[in-house]
């Protein structure tokens, strides 16, 4: 099937269970009470991390999910705030020990567009302005 439709095996899984998450979104209506909601939004995304990306990947998904929950448990106003920079930094963290480990020098490889942004120092690039 993946010479058929020109993928590799791990492209071929990743959509296929990007596909299936629409009709276990669908079917998440259907969960009675709001704890068994959460139960399930954590079991069918372990489940659908699994067989997209294996068994490495819900290990990066584990911490920042607990301390997701763990902030509404304890400070629901903040909670966003604090998942999201964790979240991000936790991903900014990964991101950077990969690329120290595994990338070499900059001339070594090549750069993505958003590692030439990073390394300019401008993450967001502004339009000029005519005079």
């Amino acid at each position: 099937m993946t010479s058929a439709i020109g993928v590799s095996v791990p492209v071929l899984r990743f959509l296929l269970c990007f596909v299936t998450t629409i009709p276990v979104s669908f079917l998440h209506h259907f969960v009675p009470t709001a704890v068994c909601r959460h139960l399930y939004a954590a079991i069918t995304g372990a489940v659908l991390s699994y067989l997209s990306f294996g068994y490495s990947s819900n290990l990066h998904f584990f911490g920042p999910m607990l301390l997701g929950y763990s902030s509404m448990g304890l400070c629901r106003r903040y909670c966003g705030i604090i998942t999201y920079f964790a979240a991000f930094g936790y991903l900014i963290g990964w991101y950077i020990s990969r690329k120290s480990v595994y990338g070499g020098s900059k001339k070594e490889r090549k750069m993505g567009v958003v590692e030439r942004e990073w390394s300019e120092g401008a993450v967001v690039s502004l339009p000029k302005v005519r005079d």
